[in-house]
């Protein structure tokens, strides 16, 4: 099953991509957001840069949403602009999500791209106290505006393990680049569209070489070699054995 939502995502990943490039969504909308998240113990801090455009004058704060998952929670949340001027935030619990609101900075130009940064604690990330296979949780704040255009690079992540911890798979499932210096793990992603949440599975030592992705992978390799066989039999190897079968008689 999830094979066949991956290949599903894929297929409309490719449409979009050889679909002419525009904006499928009108302003006010997100322009590109990057993160930068470090893991230590079971705390992760998380670094959000926002680009987006805004093109009416009436709106006075940018909308955003984190939603409630895997037990962790949001803290210490601050917003600034590039400069490190700092903007005006409100925080408040929704129930299943936690709603938070930037105020646009007085003298901003509705027409302009407004850049702001996010920045805040997610406490209970992961339990690094337990064996085996660790999962870590860290809700994103997504603009509640859609992308403006949807194309590769909308979204850039960057995650950093704890030192000694290594990656075994998560969600999004195809990170950009798993690489390991100095006994840490980082992780890199970009995408068209800005996810909810890093989620990933983590390990002490060795990371397993087959994975769940691999694993399924490897499944799917076996079962086109084995479809490719029995069609070149039945297409090719099956008539010339009549063809000479009939000969001989």
């Amino acid at each position: 099953m999830k094979r066949v939502i991956q290949l599903t995502m894929a297929v409309l990943v490719a449409t979009l991509l050889l679909a002419p490039a525009q904006e499928v969504w009108a302003a006010p909308g997100l322009v590109d957001v990057e993160s930068d998240i470090d893991i230590a113990g079971e705390t992760a801090t998380v670094r959000m840069d926002y680009r987006v455009m805004i093109d009416k004058p009436d709106v006075k704060a940018v909308p955003l949403t984190s939603l409630h998952m895997g037990g962790a929670t949001l803290s210490d949340i601050r917003a600034h602009d590039p400069n490190g001027n700092p903007l005006e935030v409100s925080v408040k619990d929704a129930g299943l999500a936690t709603d938070v609101t930037v105020a646009v900075p007085q003298g901003f130009k509705a027409g302009d791209k407004l850049d702001f940064v996010i920045e805040y604690r997610v406490n209970g990330a992961a339990q690094l106290t337990k064996q085996g296979e660790v999962p870590v949780h860290v809700p994103l704040l997504t603009l509640k505006w859609g992308p403006l255009n949807p194309v590769p690079g909308v979204f850039k992540g960057t995650v950093r393990l704890p030192n000694g911890w290594h990656y075994v798979e998560g969600f999004p499932s195809e990170p950009t680049k798993v690489d390991l210096a100095n006994g840490r793990t980082t992780v890199t992603y970009s995408m068209q569209v800005m996810p909810s949440m890093i989620r990933a599975i983590i390990t002490q030592g060795v990371s397993p070489f087959f994975n769940l992705e691999r694993s399924l992978d490897a499944i799917a390799i076996a079962s086109l070699i084995v479809i490719a066989y029995v069609a070149y039999y039945l297409i090719v190897k099956l008539p010339l054995k009549q063809a000479a079968s009939q000969a001989s008689k």
